[in-house]
């Protein structure tokens, strides 16, 4: 492909427009052929798409394309020689396929992406991964679709919208933004930010249920400085943000046993001393309270609907480093309040 020097000048005037600076020609040449070349790969992908079009009418079903190299519509996996699908919603690797066949998956998932979540999304939109994303589905909150292995194992797994409604939002709603960054030369620098850098994210997605078990503290300068002020050296083991009625459900079940261990390894003694005298009789505490509405109060603003309380956020974990052996006097006083400790050493309530 040869392009003329009355090409490469319109491109070199365009691009010293648009950028307020002089291009070279070598600049100014780049540029041209890298257009062209995309227009042409452009025109291409056009063309073939259209014999495809063509074949789906002679092959309403559907048929195996020629080649290999295609990336499955749904689960992205690269596909061998026949095996592909290709149908009007698309391309599908024939495991993909088969799931359809099976019923596991609606066909749609391969035409209209914005339909559906994967466990990356979930983890770039809400930070939501790993064991916190299995206790989820486990427990009920999340629900999830698999994509089987024909029939055995987990090829694919994902989360249709219709199935968690008025749990996930859009997935526009929660779409990141590139921001343009100043890096002291005459280069463009782009980054990409996660949506709640531009929103409120409590105030954006209050109409959606996933945000009773969201935290932002890394984004919420304020509520990171309410956790460290308690000067209790937490770690995310303090911390889970399932449904607080499954998290008590799981407390109550384990409980004595939980004394029994803490007990052996800690001794048989109170630790929140939050009394001059404390009881005799000893139980199992949260360090961070299972669920609280006091940041949701403070830091978030939020009012409480007629005749209800302030909507609570879920917060402390079941772990052993969010436990604290205390008597049941101390246990009484504290109640589902925030604890800090002191310079001295010393617990005290928030």
């Amino acid at each position: 492909m040869q392009l003329s020097d009355e090409r490469i000048q319109e491109m070199k005037n365009l691009l010293e427009k648009e950028h307020g600076r002089e291009f070279s020609w070598k600049e100014a040449s780049d540029a041209a052929y890298n257009l062209a070349g995309l227009a042409e790969l452009c025109l291409d992908s056009w063309q073939e798409d259209q014999r495809r079009k063509k074949k789906l009418e002679e092959n309403p079903k559907g048929f195996i394309l020629d080649g290999v190299g295609y990336s499955c519509f749904i689960c992205g996996s690269g596909t061998q020689k026949d095996e592909n699908w290709y149908d009007k919603w698309g391309i599908k690797c024939l495991i993909c396929q088969d799931a359809i066949n099976r019923k596991e998956i609606p066909p749609s998932l391969a035409k209209y992406k914005d339909s559906w979540y994967t466990k990356y999304d979930l983890e770039r939109a809400f930070k939501l991964k790993g064991k916190v994303l299995n206790s989820w589905i486990k427990g009920g909150i999340l629900k999830a679709r698999v994509i089987t292995n024909r029939g055995k194992g987990t090829h694919y797994t994902l989360f249709l919208i219709r199935d968690n409604k008025g749990f996930l939002p859009p997935k526009d709603m929660v779409k990141g933004h590139m921001v343009k960054e100043e890096r002291g030369d005459d280069k463009n620098w782009y980054t990409m930010h996660p949506w709640y850098h531009f929103v409120d994210p409590w105030e954006h997605l209050k109409d959606y249920k996933i945000m009773n078990y969201m935290r932002f503290p890394e984004e919420n300068p304020e509520e990171k400085d309410f956790f460290d002020s308690l000067n209790l050296s937490l770690s995310e083991n303090n911390f889970d943000s399932r449904d607080p009625i499954l998290k008590r459900k799981e407390f109550n079940n384990k409980r004595n046993k939980l004394l029994k261990e803490l007990v052996k390894e800690r001794g048989a003694k109170c630790q929140l001393r939050l009394l001059e005298q404390c009881g005799k009789d000893l139980v199992v505490d949260h360090m961070i309270p299972l669920s609280s509405n006091i940041l949701n109060k403070d830091i978030h603003k939020v009012k409480a609907e007629k005749g209800k309380k302030v909507k609570a956020q879920s917060f402390g974990s079941n772990h052993k480093d969010n436990l604290l052996i205390a008597c049941e006097k101390c246990n009484n006083h504290k109640k589902h309040r925030f604890i800090m400790k002191t310079k001295e050493g010393k617990f005290k309530i928030v």
